[in-house]
């Protein structure tokens, strides 16, 4: 079977996964209770279920691993690397302790701490901005600011929203 083909079939089951789980999680988040009450800190007027990490956790890593256990598997030097390794590390960190939030509600402390242990873990592993290109030929070395851009550059994908969610959008509140 083809590289393509593979991938293609990992690609579906990723989304069939996903898909699949996503209503479950959502219908036994209504059944107990685990839901995200409107607030002044919130934009919704009404309930939200929570739990939607692990159908996305879950639709990355379950296909992944299926197709480990194929014969001649795809991405064999992508799962050998040891820097998608601390990339998995740092994604399951954030991933167990979104899931704890979702159930107890931490401290956005914990979580921007989690977030930060994810990213040094995947500076740990290889990835990291060691060179800010200017050109197609020319770059400046960043040494030790490495790290601190590499942790700026990971985190407010996590904790910063692209918008002001205290703000009313039109359609949202009234």
């Amino acid at each position: 079977m083809s590289q393509f083909i593979i991938t293609c079939c990992i690609l579906a089951a990723s989304l069939v996964t996903s898909l699949t789980l996503t209503p479950l999680l959502i219908s036994a988040a209504k059944r107990f209770k685990i839901l995200d009450r409107p607030s002044a800190r919130r934009v919704h007027a009404d309930p939200i279920p929570r739990l939607g990490g692990p159908a996305l956790y879950a639709g990355f890593f379950l296909p992944l691993l299926v197709s480990t256990l194929l014969p001649g598997h795809l991405l064999p030097g992508i799962l050998a690397d040891s820097g998608f390794a601390w990339l998995c590390a740092g994604a399951t960190l954030v991933f167990t302790v979104g899931l704890i939030d979702d159930l107890i509600t931490l401290s956005p402390w914990v979580k921007l701490s989690s977030h930060l242990a994810a990213a040094g873990l995947a500076y740990l592993g290889g990835i990291r901005i060691h060179v800010l290109s200017l050109t197609q030929t020319m770059g400046v070395e960043l040494g030790l600011l490495s790290l601190p851009l590499t942790l700026f550059w990971f985190v407010p994908y996590h904790q910063c929203p692209p918008f002001d969610r205290r703000a009313p959008r039109s359609g949202r509140r009234g």
